[in-house]
């Protein structure tokens, strides 16, 4: 627990300290390396494909969901090198899953650190990236049965949670990066669907799309 405590002042107080060299030493953040980005995206729970085998099982599918599910992330970064670049970011989401006697419903909000790597450039403007993260996540949900839509099971915690992306990004302007991401979201805690199966983990497939803005002043272009 004081590792999750730890995690989630340094999440917050990060930030702080980027911008606080920014306005103390410039030189310490040059032109163009600062950015911010808002990602925007489907959540889908992925667990039910091994476990799911009929409408008695424990694991739902989001195959059947009335609704989709949604997430968003806003996120500050640091590019070091014209490839490599950290960040932190935060959001908030919903999940749903369902078979035919029984769903859940899920709401979380999250902190994460990431790395993200460019790969290769497809077009001019055109970049495929990797990316990384760790962070904490906190999340509260519930299960009811269909036929008389109350709550029997219920379920709260905060979690580690880790993530692997891919993903495009177009560059629009100087400025600004429009992406499209698909990230696979581990949470280490079984209880996140409100059914604990033993396996110690629970997993999600995030999609999203989102743009990045670039701070501060142009960088100096040399001919």
């Amino acid at each position: 627990m004081n590792m999750k405590r730890y995690f989630s002042i340094l999440c917050t107080i990060l930030p702080m300290i980027i911008m606080a060299q920014g306005d103390l030493k410039p030189q310490l953040v040059e032109p163009g390396k600062l950015s911010v980005s808002v990602n925007f995206g489907t959540v889908y729970d992925t667990d039910f494909s091994r476990l799911d085998l009929n409408d008695f099982s424990r694991e739902l599918s989001s195959d059947f969901s009335d609704d989709p599910s949604y997430s968003y992330l806003v996120s500050l970064n640091y590019r070091t090198t014209p490839s490599l670049s950290f960040g932190i970011n935060w959001g908030w989401g919903s999940i749903y899953g369902k078979n035919g006697i029984h769903y859940f419903n899920g709401d979380y909000t999250q902190c994460n650190f990431t790395t993200q790597l460019n790969i290769f450039s497809l077009t001019p403007k055109t970049t495929a990236y990797g990316s990384l993260g760790i962070g904490i996540i906190d999340y509260t949900s519930n299960r009811r049965f269909i036929f008389d839509d109350k709550i029997f099971l219920e379920e709260e915690g905060e979690s580690i949670k880790t993530n692997i992306s891919i993903g495009l990004q177009y560059q629009l302007d100087d400025k600004l990066l429009a992406m499209i991401d698909a990230s696979y979201e581990r949470v280490a805690d079984d209880g996140f669907d409100a059914w604990n199966e033993g396996i110690g983990y629970h997993k999600f497939l995030y999609t999203s799309v989102g743009l990045r803005f670039t701070l501060g002043a142009k960088e100096n272009k040399v001919e």
